[in-house]
C-alpha cells in the first residue's frame, strides 16, 4: 500500500522528468557562463588533462568532478532567476544534476580525445601522446 507522500512523489516525477527542458537550460546556463568557466571548469580540465596523462583518468571521478560545477551552476542559476540562492534543488532534482555532470564528463572526454584541450597537457606529457584511460 503506498502512502500519500509516495503518490505526490511519483506525480512529481511524471511532472518534470529528469532530461527534460530544466536539465538542458541548467547545461547551456552553465556552459554559457564565464566566471562558471574560469573559476570551475578551466581547473577541471587541467586537472583532468593531467589524469589521462599519467594513465590514471577514470570516467565516474570525473562525473563527480563535473557534479561540483553542476551544483555551483545551479545555485548561481537559482540565485539569478529568483533572488533566492536556496531554491536552486527544487528547481534541479539530484537527477538532472546528475544527468548534466554525466553529459558534460562525456563531452568532455569526446572533446579531449580529439585533441581539443592538447593546450591543457603538462610539458612532460608532451612528448607521449598516448594516453591510457580507465573505463
Amino acid at each position: 500500500m503506498q502512502t500519500m507522500f509516495g503518490r505526490k512523489k511519483e506525480a512529481r516525477r511524471a511532472k518534470f522528468p529528469a532530461g527534460g527542458w530544466t536539465a538542458r537550460e541548467l547545461q547551456l546556463y552553465i556552459e554559457n557562463d564565464y566566471d562558471l568557466h574560469r573559476q570551475q571548469e578551466t581547473p577541471i580540465i587541467r586537472n583532468l588533462m593531467r589524469k589521462r596523462a599519467a594513465g590514471k583518468f577514470d570516467m565516474r571521478k570525473s562525473i563527480k568532478l563535473y557534479g561540483y560545477l553542476v551544483e555551483s551552476g545551479a545555485k548561481k542559476y537559482a540565485k539569478q532567476q529568483t533572488g533566492n540562492e536556496r531554491d536552486w534543488s527544487r528547481m534541479f532534482n539530484p537527477r538532472e544534476r546528475q544527468l548534466v555532470a554525466t553529459r558534460m564528463a562525456r563531452n568532455f572526454k569526446e572533446t579531449a580525445d580529439a585533441g581539443q584541450y592538447d593546450d591543457f597537457l603538462p610539458q612532460y606529457a608532451l612528448k607521449n601522446r598516448s594516453f591510457r584511460t580507465r573505463r
